[in-house]
């Protein structure tokens, strides 16, 4: 949000800036930030569910084929399932990253709601003719979100150059077809 000053600028105008702010910019972040925590939180703790079942699953079977005779077969197979239960659950994690990202929405959240707690010294030194603590207020909200948001970009960056390097490094490896090219991935 740009904060151009006109030539009427009043402090009445600038509190009602700051207030408009407030409420369309600030608190709909807040809530950006709350609700998607609590999402991403709720995500990997059902995904730390199905991970402990899957672990829980292969080892109790584990555990009973080795008394179970006849049975042993079985028990291994549902052993396996238990298994590849806890595998999805850990590839699950790295996809989504649900634990990485609610701590780093509840960070950014901690980081406003402090900025948030001086609102009212910045309400009273904009009534002030302070206008600065408006611009300062401002900026360092937005800087929170966009510190979080630069956070995610390198994130996504960095899983595209590990990708790219993925695709090279299976090009590299298929053998050349018999007319010399190289197949499709």
């Amino acid at each position: 949000m740009a904060l151009a000053e006109s030539p009427a600028s009043t402090p009445e105008l600038e509190l009602l800036k700051l207030e408009y702010f407030r409420r369309y910019q600030y608190e709909i972040q807040e809530e950006y930030y709350l609700t998607r925590g609590a999402a991403h939180r709720a995500s990997a703790q059902r995904t730390m569910f199905v991970g402990g079942a899957g672990i829980f699953i292969a080892a109790l079977t584990g555990g009973f084929a080795s008394l179970a005779e006849g049975m042993a077969t079985a028990l291994a197979a549902i052993a396996v399932i238990g298994a590849a239960i806890s595998a999805y659950a850990a590839s699950r994690e790295a996809m989504t990253q649900d634990r990485r990202n609610a701590e780093r929405y509840d960070r950014t959240l901690t980081a406003l709601r402090g900025l948030y707690g001086r609102l009212d010294r910045v309400r009273q030194a904009v009534a002030n003719g302070n206008r600065e603590a408006l611009v300062e207020f401002v900026g360092a909200v937005n800087e929170q979100i966009s510190l979080e948001h630069r956070q995610w970009l390198e994130s996504s960056e960095a899983t595209k150059e590990g990708i790219a390097k993925l695709d090279a490094a299976l090009a590299r490896a298929q053998p050349a077809k018999a007319d010399g090219t190289s197949p499709n991935v």
